[in-house]
């Protein structure tokens, strides 16, 4: 699931900035020509509920890393795009929603953006047959309260 929800961050960032930028998943490579986005599962918590179902918690962190110096201007105006497309990703048959999102300056330069994005999802489980009947020994219960 982590893959998708990298890969549906990718594209929403594609969409939205174009090949001015490179995109990165596993390492940042040196010798950077372009300014570039380093993107990175940073955290997953999972919770049991009730009928199978299990609720993922992703945290996903989107690091701004330009290559030349960037005003306070055009990286509010960065960190302002970076809201508007991911406030929504798809992997294709599944909408995610942005939850949490913050960003902050981590230098003159850099960003750090991160947002969560909490689904449910079915746990398949053992093959259990359910209790179908229940049967209730009323008439020992009707004896007993009779001594009394």
């Amino acid at each position: 699931m982590a893959d998708l929800l990298i890969n549906g961050v990718c594209n929403a960032l594609y969409n939205e900035f174009g090949d001015d930028y490179e995109y990165y998943i596993d390492e940042i490579k040196q010798g950077l020509n372009k300014s570039c986005f380093f993107i990175s599962y940073v955290r997953n918590a999972q919770n049991r509920f009730i009928n199978n179902r299990l609720r993922s918690e992703n945290r996903i962190s989107i690091l701004f890393i330009p290559i030349d110096d960037v005003s306070a201007e055009k990286r509010s105006e960065i960190s302002n795009r970076l809201y508007t497309c991911l406030d929504c990703i798809d992997d294709g048959e599944d909408k995610f929603f942005g939850k949490d999102m913050q960003c902050e300056p981590l230098s003159d330069n850099m960003l750090n953006f991160q947002v969560s994005y909490n689904f449910f999802k079915k746990v398949v489980g053992d093959n259990v047959d359910k209790m179908n009947e229940l049967k209730l020994n009323q008439r020992w219960l009707n004896e007993k309260n009779r001594n009394k």
